[in-house]
């Protein structure tokens, strides 16, 4: 998943939310500041940058989700300090 910041002010991704109450765990990037680290607030998104979540940067790992397969996609709610909360279909894949 990639995540656009079009803002003029920095962006936090605070939480994944899941059918059923579920929750996505935020993993920062390796680099523990700057775009994609971890804070206090959630992953921090600079503003005019895209931040990409897999590998070494920032990832979202959901647990204990249940009737979804890799390669399906699931409706995932993405709550931002600044933007809100926006709802997407994320396609699944295993880890």
């Amino acid at each position: 998943m990639s995540v656009r910041n079009a803002g003029a002010v920095p962006e936090h991704l605070g939480m994944v939310a899941t059918p059923d109450e579920g929750r996505g765990v935020l993993v920062g990037g390796r680099s523990a500041e700057g775009n994609g680290s971890l804070a206090t607030a959630g992953i921090l998104l600079l503003s005019g940058t895209t931040v990409t979540f897999h590998g070494d940067g920032p990832r979202v790992e959901l647990h204990h989700v249940r009737g979804i397969t890799a390669g399906h996609t699931l409706p995932v709610s993405l709550q931002f300090a600044v933007a809100g909360l926006v709802r997407l279909q994320a396609r699944v894949a295993s880890s």
